[in-house]
């Protein structure tokens, strides 16, 4: 539930951020807003998802086995430290 309430307080965020961005003068999408734009989305993502999709995560990988886990898990697992995972 925590998940779907913070997308609503993004989306709050994100609007009063383009009405205080257009009333300053910057109302015409360019390259380099689009190009921020981006890059809310995605750090937005990387912070919020995870503690939406790692129980999921974490429930599969121990039904498939650590063989069978996701290449990228395993390399973020060794890099972070994650001593479960090894």
């Amino acid at each position: 539930m925590r998940f779907f309430l913070l997308q609503a307080v993004a989306i709050i965020f994100e609007d009063a951020v383009i009405n205080l961005a257009s009333r300053l003068g910057f109302g015409k999408t360019t390259r380099l807003s689009k190009c921020i734009g981006y890059i809310w989305v995605l750090g937005w993502w990387i912070w919020a998802a995870p503690p939406w999709t790692g129980p999921w995560a974490e429930v599969r990988i121990r039904e498939v086995g650590h063989d069978r886990q996701s290449f990228i898990l395993r390399v973020c697992q060794k890099v972070l430290g994650d001593s479960e995972g090894s």
